[in-house]
């Protein structure tokens, strides 16, 4: 899973990871632990994270997080699935890690 700086377009491009200061991608391993079944409702699939996701402590300003992915890759390529944040967050030096609780990471498929 990745973090970006910008808000990316409608095909996954534009979506600008953090440089440095300790930023690497989080290996979120794709079972029912971390990713628990879906829900369908009113032709809506939804789809939660079940564990927590834990970036490292910065070490260096990222800048403002305004989305997150999902890639099939540790580096490189355009994200198999993104979302933007409901509110951005500010991950720079002596913050604490860039965490989403249980749950808190929502997709959204076929709108």
């Amino acid at each position: 899973m990745g973090l970006s700086t910008s808000d990316p377009s409608d095909d996954g491009t534009n979506f600008v990871e953090p440089i440095g200061g300790s930023y690497a991608r989080v290996a979120v391993t794709n079972n029912v632990t971390n990713w628990p079944a879906s829900s369908t409702g009113s032709g809506v699939t939804l789809k939660s994270n079940g564990a927590k996701i834990t970036y490292p402590n910065p070490t260096g300003n990222w800048g403002e997080i305004r989305a997150y992915g999902i890639f099939t890759a540790s580096s490189g390529g355009t994200p198999e699935y993104f979302n933007k944040l409901d509110s951005p967050i500010t991950a720079q030096s002596g913050n604490s890690p860039v965490e989403f609780d249980v749950g808190q990471l929502q997709m959204q498929f076929g709108v």
